[in-house]
Formats: structure tokens, sequence, C-alpha cells
């Protein structure tokens, strides 16, 4: 992967195939070195993001743009352009890397680049300065020093907060996009509603009226007409790969991680309504542990809606405002290793759960599905870790076509 690319003076180009995110941990701050060994010695990334300025303080308290030298060429310096979104021990960035002008270096202590015949350009911790009558120093340098562009950032505009909860905010000048405020966390975007407009009215995009919503998962965390939006925990524990059932892509859970679709908090789907989605579990899943599929639970929430699986016995709960109600089934084929879909439906007076298409059990139920305060959550039951003292629900394996649907489903 080539990481660090020079620019000519008119483009920004990002520093690799799509832009590079630089987070504060361990993997990746390995991952990135060794991708810099063909061009310099291995760099701590945090400590060089660190260095960017603006306005006399850290890139992470006094904005979202800074510069720093560029450690491999004194020629050129870094734009470090701080992301919306934290990740779990750090700030995450984008990473661009320009020239300087021909007569130009890069000056730390004033964030610009500054005549190459100047004594206080000495390219400290970027490589020896180049002679006068080199390339990049010619006999007569420009005149002056040059200050880098700032890029393009999204403005906030007004607030709205939609049936979830959840606030929003639109963009000036930004008619489709919009961004998330989640607590305690920067906000979350810009997501895009084209070909729709984002509505401050209804607090979501201006979409038709819709009979639920479809995550395909391919490359995007986001429901089509980007109407809702699912969340990973942490992005080095669920990733997107090239390995799908339906479409090209599907999601990878390591075991670690889980994804949160927050569109339902306090606001259960009421009857009827089916859950579906496609699971490959991995082959190292053991047996004997209870997999959480889709659930709506919290540490310290009992979910009133549960889809698990447990050496291929697939089980679906409900709560509803009459009580409790379960149906539970046989997966046909191998439990691990095999793509399956899962389907549970209700439609107030009947519970069923289809597997792989065919129906494996239906149980008499009533009444509506209670709502509580968490989001629906694919890959993980915190209750049943916390509260119940179980082995780890966590699933480890690829998730596929998510989809909740408002309507009754019929067989085909």
């Amino acid at each position: 992967m080539t990481v660090i690319r020079k620019d000519s003076p008119e483009d920004w180009k990002e520093l690799s195939p799509s832009t590079i995110s630089l987070r504060s941990h361990t993997m990746l701050k390995q991952v990135l070195c060794l991708a810099l060994v063909a061009l310099a010695a291995a760099q701590n990334v945090d400590e060089q993001c660190g260095t960017c300025v603006v306005d006399g303080g850290p890139l992470t308290e006094n904005g979202a743009v800074g510069y720093t030298y560029d450690p491999n060429d004194c020629g050129a310096y870094w734009v470090c352009i701080r992301r919306s979104e934290r990740g779990d021990d750090g700030w995450m960035y984008d990473v661009f890397t320009r020239d300087c002008a021909p007569g130009t270096l890069w000056l730390q202590k004033i964030q610009a680049c500054s005549r190459c015949d100047s004594e206080d350009v000495t390219c400290e911790n970027s490589g020896p300065k180049p002679p006068l009558g080199s390339e990049q120093c010619p006999e007569q340098p420009p005149p002056k020093s040059t200050l880098p562009p700032l890029p393009p950032v999204e403005q906030l505009d007004q607030n709205c907060t939609d049936d979830a909860g959840l606030m929003k905010s639109s963009v000036i000048g930004e008619a489709s996009k919009f961004f998330i405020h989640y607590p305690n966390h920067d906000p979350l975007g810009p997501v895009s509603c084209e070909p729709y407009n984002f509505s401050l009215s209804l607090c979501r995009c201006n979409a038709p009226e819709y009979d639920g919503v479809n995550f395909g998962f391919e490359g995007s965390f986001h429901a089509a007409g980007n109407i809702a939006v699912c969340l990973p925990n942490a992005r080095r524990s669920v990733y997107f790969v090239n390995e799908s059932r339906v479409g090209d892509q599907s999601v990878y859970l390591d075991g670690m991680g889980h994804i949160e679709c927050p569109l339902f908090k306090q606001n259960s789907p009421r009857a009827p309504f089916s859950v579906a989605l496609w699971v490959y579990v991995d082959p190292i899943v053991s047996d004997q542990r209870k997999v959480a599929l889709v659930n709506n639970a919290k540490c310290n929430i009992a979910p009133t809606f549960e889809l698990s699986v447990q050496g291929g016995v697939v089980e679906v709960n409900i709560v509803t405002d009459n009580g409790t109600f379960s149906a539970s089934g046989q997966l046909g084929g191998a439990y691990q290793g095999e793509w399956h879909q899962y389907r549970a439906s209700y439609n107030g007076a009947i519970l069923s759960l289809d597997l792989d298409g065919s129906m494996a059990s239906e149980v008499p139920a009533d009444g509506d599905l209670l709502s509580n305060e968490a989001a629906w959550v694919v890959g993980l039951n915190c209750y049943q870790d916390t509260q119940q003292g179980a082995p780890t629900s966590s699933l480890t394996g690829n998730v596929d076509q998510l989809e909740i649907s408002f309507k009754e489903y019929i067989r085909p």
C-alpha cells in the first residue's frame, strides 16, 4: 500500500487508495509504521499529528484542520484534518501531503513554507535541507512565504429531533446532507440523503414513505434512501468484506464488536412486522454458546425482542404488553461455516420463525411489542452477558442484508 505520495502544487491527493484514518491505538500504529518503511524510518503518527497547530494550540483542542512537517521531505508538509467522530482510543484524522512552492521549505514554527535561504529553516525532523541550486531551492527563491489553503469544512446549521429522540443538524449550503448528534460523541457525518434532501420538519431524509428499512451492508451502514443508519461499536472489530450472501459485500464481526441501529429507540415496530438477516457463523464459534443475532438489549435493560442461535437451534422471544412469547426451530445443514437466513415475524396473533425460506415454528401471541430506550443490536446481547452470567454472546462471522419490515410477511 502506498501511504505517502507527493502532490503536484495544484492538486490535493489522499495518502492512500482512499483516505487513511489515523487512530490512536497500537494496532493501527503498527500497520502504518510497516507501510512507511519503504519511504523512511517508522514515524509515530499520533505524535506527528499532535504537532499540528491551530490558533496557538493543539489540533485536538482548537480546531479541525492543522499543519505539520513532512517527516520525509523538508520541501513538503502534512495537512491533518480531524474527523468529526472520535475512535475508542483517540481522534481520527484524514491526512494529506502537499509540496511547498519551488524556492521554499517548510518552517514548523510559523506553520508555513519559507524561503530556502532563511536561517530559520533548518529542516529539523524532516530530512536533510536541500542545498541552494537544487530543484527545490533554485538560486533565486520566491520573495515571500506561502500559507497552505484550507480545505472545505461542512458547517452545521439548524437542529431538529427525530422520532427516536436523536438530534440532527442540517448543513449550510448542502440541502441533501445532515449530521447526527449522539450523547458524549462528536457529530457524526455528514450523512447524505441523495437523491433526496434532508427535511428539518421531518428530521430525516425527505424520501417517500417506506414499509421498513433494509441495511444491505454494501460498503455502508445506511439503509436504502439513507432513512436510517447503523453504527459499528469499534471499527477495528466491525468491517466490510467482499464475501456476501446477497450483493457484493457483507459486514464481518470478529467477536469483539457489534452493530447498533438506533432508529427504534423508544420506538419499537408495531405488529405486523418481521426481522430478517443472513448470517455466516464462523466455525470457531462453540456449539455451547448462545450467539446473539438481533435484539434490543442494553447491559442493564432486558430485550423485548431477541433472535439468537445456539448449536443450530434458533429461538425468537418477544415481550408484549400481554406477556412473553417464544418460538424455536432447528437449522438444516451445518450450523457453522454456511450462510443461513433467519426471519422472525409477528402479526399481532402469531409469532413465527422461518429458516432458509421455510417455516420452522409458529406460536400464538398477542399484544404490542414493548418499547425501551435501547438501540437494536446485531451480534451482541449485553444483558445476557452481564445480568445472566452466560458465556459471551458475541457473534464471530458475517452479517448480510438486515431487513426490518413494517408489514406482514407473506411466504412465497
